[in-house]
């Protein structure tokens, strides 16, 4: 659906702009670390009061490479910050609010690679 495209664009916008890690939605087998995945999306059609309210949950993937987790948690962080205080540019659309689900750290590759992983529920109107 066009309404999950235009989150996904506002947040890789948002992203882009303001970090240093590059942003994928498709990783290149040459791409260095740290970088940034925009994962998985769900869509939830909310009515309310005669308007379209609607929920698009979005992971947000981070890897880099390091000796233990403070530089990916550190990322995860500014990620959180950026999609917390800002109001998002989605065409067509009225950003509401930002909310982080979960989050989880893992070491993904023995004592090199770790991921975050970042559910966010973004809540947007027509």
């Amino acid at each position: 659906m066009q309404i999950v495209i235009n989150t996904q664009k506002a947040v890789y916008a948002l992203l882009s702009e303001n970090l240093e890690p590059a942003i994928y939605d498709f990783v290149p087998e040459n791409a260095a670390l740290p970088y940034i995945t925009i994962g998985d999306a769900a869509l939830a059609k909310k009515p309310a009061l005669g308007k379209n309210i609607y929920e698009v949950d979005i992971k947000l993937h981070a890897y880099v490479a390091s000796k233990g987790r403070k530089v990916l948690l550190q990322l995860g962080q500014e990620i959180f910050d950026l999609l917390d205080s800002q109001f998002l540019d989605i065409e067509n659309f009225e950003h509401y609010e930002t909310l982080l689900l979960d989050q989880t750290a893992d070491l993904i590759e023995s004592g090199e690679k770790y991921e975050l992983t970042a559910s966010y529920r973004i809540i947007i109107g027509e």
